[in-house]
């Protein structure tokens, strides 16, 4: 059903976010078939307290509610447009404190959304400050890397974790820099050092691709 939900979120849900002050709402979907059918949501806010009011604002939207009729209404027990509905909340490294969506591009371009976890929440800090104090992310600057964001979560599974989003303008781009982010000066420095050692247990990488109505592309 994964069709059925994309063509909600073009239609309905996106320009609901919209009316209700979102301008940058980015939609993905997986690039290779065989990693599953999830559709990833990205919705930027400035604060927390916003995550209540801007639900309350779509979830009343008259004009929501008539776009998304007909999608809310064949879903049964039985014939589900989506398994679950699976919800992050992440806050922006102070680095970058505001989401970065790239100019446009061509067809080819992808996304990754890379996804570290620590085996508890003091190794999670201190692959925070790896990545800021430790100036990691200057890597990711220095290599020619595109990020859409650096966040820490606060809510969902997979914490203590941190999510980054990558944008390659074509998906060779992606095994390419990632080698050289490997064999850069500074990560040789710093990956081995006492306070940085071991801090990622797992990390989990999923490329995707814009889907139609998606701000991000």
């Amino acid at each position: 059903q994964q069709d059925a939900v994309a063509k909600h979120l073009e239609m309905s849900l996106i320009p609901a976010y919209h009316r209700h002050g979102i301008e940058t709402v980015g939609a993905f979907s997986p690039v290779n078939s065989e990693d599953g059918f999830d559709v990833h949501t990205l919705i930027p806010l400035q604060k927390i307290s916003d995550l209540t009011t801007l639900y309350q604002g779509i979830y009343s939207d008259e004009l929501f509610q008539q776009e998304s009729a007909g999608f809310n209404s064949w879903a049964t027990r039985d014939s589900a447009a989506f398994d679950r509905i699976n919800s992050k909340i992440l806050i922006a490294f102070d680095s970058m404190p505001n989401l970065v969506a790239p100019p446009k591009a061509g067809s080819e371009r992808i996304f990754e959304i890379r996804s570290y976890e620590s085996a508890s929440v003091d190794q999670g800090n201190r692959k925070v400050h790896m990545f800021i104090e430790g100036g990691e992310i200057p890597i990711f600057e220095d290599l020619g890397f595109q990020p859409v964001f650096f966040g820490e979560a606060v809510t969902g599974d997979e914490m203590p974790n941190l999510v980054s989003m990558i944008t390659y303008d074509k998906p060779e781009e992606q095994a390419k820099l990632w080698d050289a982010f490997r064999i850069h000066p500074h990560w040789v420095a710093i990956k081995d050092l006492p306070q940085y050692r071991g801090t990622v247990s797992t990390i989990h990488s999923h490329l995707v691709k814009p889907l139609p109505g998606s701000d991000i592309h």
